[in-house]
This record gives C-alpha cells, sequence and structure tokens, in this order.
C-alpha cells in the first residue's frame, strides 16, 4: 500500500485562526525580525500565523481602542 502526501490532515492542536492584530504582539516581533535578519529572511504564512497565537494577549492586556470595533 502506498501512502499519498494528501491522504492524511494535519493535526491540530489548536484551532487555526489568527488573532485580531490588536490582541498579539507578533507584529512587533517581525518588523524587529526585518532589521535584525538577513534582508532575504521571509516568513512562511504558517510560521506567522503560530507566531501570532503564541503572542497572542490576554483579555485583561488589551487596551480599548474606542475607533475598534473588536477592542469595545
Amino acid at each position: 500500500m502506498t501512502i499519498a502526501p494528501g491522504d492524511y490532515e494535519p493535526v491540530r492542536t489548536v484551532f487555526d485562526t489568527v488573532p485580531h492584530p490588536h490582541r498579539t504582539l507578533a507584529g512587533e516581533l517581525l518588523r524587529w525580525s526585518a532589521h535584525a535578519f538577513r534582508p532575504d529572511w521571509k516568513y512562511t504564512p504558517e510560521q506567522v500565523r503560530i507566531l501570532a497565537r503564541w503572542y497572542e494577549l490576554r483579555d485583561d492586556a488589551v487596551p480599548e481602542d474606542p475607533n475598534d470595533p473588536e477592542t469595545r
């Protein structure tokens, strides 16, 4: 029996979502790494999602923004 690469779905341990930009510090990390790493360094979309989830802020750490319905 031969197993093709598409025969299995990836195993997810968390929901594959990305938090709102106000709820993660990943943007700061990505901006910093753009200056700290080689100029040709690029994150994959999967790596960006993982960073966004890893650096997601708790509910009590997110400041309210009256112009943003996501943080009200």
